[in-house]
Order: structure tokens, then C-alpha cells, then sequence
């Protein structure tokens, strides 16, 4: 039988606000690889069909070259785009669980003051 774990021998956990912090972290990194695989599978393809309906015909250099540049562009638009929205969503998360514990600590009579003179 193992004694019962005080305070002085009770492992330390994180709080609420780093996991949270740290769940959110790992949607958004999933959420924008899901989008990159997604992206980089099917844009080639559909934009093969468009210069394939344009009458560019899949043996010309010329459709090689146009395709291998977008292909450039949409992970570098990728790239750019999913890095700025997860560190965007990253950042507001980190301000809104910070002031959330930050407002958690002021007494409690500024918390009603402020509450009552917003309503």
C-alpha cells in the first residue's frame, strides 16, 4: 500500500492554461499539415485538367515548365499562409489565456467595479 501523497510530496503539474495552450498548439499543427497534404495532392491534378482543357497538351515543354511552377507557388503560398494562421491563432491564444490569468489575480472588488460599470 502506498501512503497517501501530501503537499510537500505531490509532483508539480501544469496548470490549466500550458495544456490548453499546448492542445491548441498541436490542432493548429495538424490542422495545417492536413492542409498541406490536402493542397499538395489535389492542386497539381486539377491544374493538369485546366491546361489540359486549354489545349496545352501533357508532352509539351512548355505544360512541364507551368506545371512544375505552380506546383513552387502553391507550396510557397502554402507555406506562407499556414505558418502566418498558426502563429496568428498561436499568439491570441497565448494573449487570451495570459490576460484570463492575469485577470484571475486582481481582487475581486476591481473585477465587480469593472463588470459593473460595462453593463
Amino acid at each position: 500500500m502506498t501512503p497517501a501523497l501530501t503537499g510537500a510530496h505531490r509532483p508539480r503539474t501544469a496548470g490549466l492554461a500550458p495544456r490548453l495552450l499546448v492542445a491548441q498548439a498541436l490542432v493548429l499543427v495538424a490542422g495545417a499539415a492536413t492542409t498541406w497534404l490536402v493542397a499538395s495532392a489535389v492542386g497539381p491534378g486539377i491544374f493538369h485538367d485546366h491546361l489540359r482543357q486549354a489545349g496545352i497538351g501533357h508532352t509539351s515543354s512548355e505544360a512541364a515548365r507551368v506545371e512544375e511552377a505552380f506546383g513552387s507557388a502553391l507550396l510557397i503560398a502554402l507555406g506562407v499562409a499556414l505558418t502566418a494562421s498558426v502563429l496568428l491563432a498561436l499568439a491570441v491564444t497565448l494573449f487570451r489565456s495570459a490576460w484570463t490569468c492575469s485577470m484571475t489575480a486582481w481582487p475581486r472588488w476591481v473585477l465587480s467595479a469593472a463588470t459593473a460599470s460595462s453593463t
